[in-house]
């Protein structure tokens, strides 16, 4: 017999696991839902991810409308995946002559996968992380980083993997990368394989290391110039002297 503490908690803790049931079903459909729309996303879609000196950015993705993916099927399972994720803002999804195209912004780099990141090298060097430097693959054989140095290295997103094709758009020129990850021009690489870093200079740094040595050069160039300009008045003086005398 139940009384009616136990009835209580019988009722309850059905009602409970039936909406907890509920609850779980629901997020398998979700879940289910999302993974086909990665599946063919994969099969044919491309990203483009745009990463900013700060570590924010915008991804950039396409794949072929079709019978099985239309553009508001796919903006509602972007907006049910996104939903509550902090950092995350300004979903656009649009289509035109038979693609569509799907953007969204982010505050950082870990918003988009919390095992990514974008730290400054000298972190690396002294410690404060992992340090993927020994299978680095150098740009440029004569580089070398030191703790105070102001290059980048980025975790990027494994997702990107996923995609048919993915390229990554850096503020500044590549000097490294991983195995997996293509050169394409100075500021892009695309990413075929495995876990990708990329190790960047951000646009500007060179440019502030060597506006003290133009600056210097200018002084020299200046007090060259007015010695000359000195000389030559000097000179001409003492023609007009001569020429007087």
């Amino acid at each position: 017999m139940l009384t009616n503490k136990k009835l209580y908690y019988h009722t309850h803790t059905k009602y409970e696991r039936k909406r907890s049931m509920g609850q779980l079903n629901k997020t398998k459909v979700l879940l289910f839902s999302f993974i086909i729309l990665l599946f063919i996303l994969s099969a044919c879609g491309t990203a483009t991810l745009k990463l900013k000196q700060d570590g924010s950015g915008q991804i950039v993705m396409e794949v072929p409308s079709n019978e099985m993916l239309s553009a508001a099927m796919f903006k509602s399972e972007l907006e049910r995946e996104l939903d509550g994720k902090s950092g995350i803002k300004g979903l656009s999804v649009k289509e035109k002559n038979g693609t569509i195209k799907a953007s969204f912004k982010f505050d950082d780099l870990r918003n988009v996968d919390p095992d990514s990141y974008h730290d400054t090298i000298s972190d690396h060097l002294l410690g404060l992380g992992a340090n993927p430097l020994d299978s680095i693959i150098m740009v440029d054989e004569s580089k070398e980083f030191t703790e105070n140095g102001s290059e980048i290295l980025v975790r990027l997103p494994s997702d990107l993997n996923d995609f048919d094709q993915a390229e990554v758009i850096f503020d500044g020129h590549v000097v490294a990368h991983s195995d997996g990850v293509e050169l394409i021009n100075d500021h892009t690489v695309e990413v075929s394989y495995g876990d990708a870093y990329v190790i960047y200079e951000p646009k500007g740094k060179n440019a502030s290391a060597i506006f003290p040595v133009i600056i210097i050069v200018l002084l020299i160039g200046g007090i060259f110039y007015y010695i000359r300009k000195r000389n030559n008045e000097n000179g001409q003086t003492e023609k007009v002297d001569n020429a007087q005398a």
